[in-house]
């Protein structure tokens, strides 16, 4: 973790809510990156997802936290599944708006989920 997100991290209340998208709800509590973003989540959930996703939720002690980035806008949450306190599973709708943005996000040029325009085909 950078300085930045050390600090950002100390800053946070003991206690977090933290969320995770999936589109396959068998082994989702497995995972070990998670964000504070519901929304973020929820775009994790709906990317390239061909079956209904989900939203999981949980709670996780701030001193049970492993890492923390704030790259890409994502605030990442790195914790153990096994430190994970009340995780809920929802079924959440297949967002359309997001089917369609999911094609232009691009991890190595680090565009965030919202803030992308989708490139005009030529005529």
């Amino acid at each position: 973790m950078e300085q930045e997100e050390r600090k950002a991290l100390a800053a946070l209340p003991d206690r977090l809510t933290i969320y995770r998208g999936v589109h396959i709800k068998k082994g989702t509590l497995r995972g070990l990156s998670w964000t504070l973003d519901r929304e973020r989540a929820e775009w994790f959930a709906n990317r390239w997802a061909k079956r209904r996703p989900y939203l999981v939720q949980a709670q996780v002690l701030k001193s049970d936290v492993r890492a923390h980035f704030l790259d890409r806008g994502e605030a990442e949450i790195v914790v153990l599944p096994n430190r994970l306190i009340t995780p809920t599973v929802k079924n959440i709708s297949r967002n359309k708006a997001l089917e369609v943005g999911k094609a232009y996000w691009q991890p190595a040029k680090r565009f965030l989920f919202t803030d992308f325009e989708p490139q005009k085909e030529a005529a």
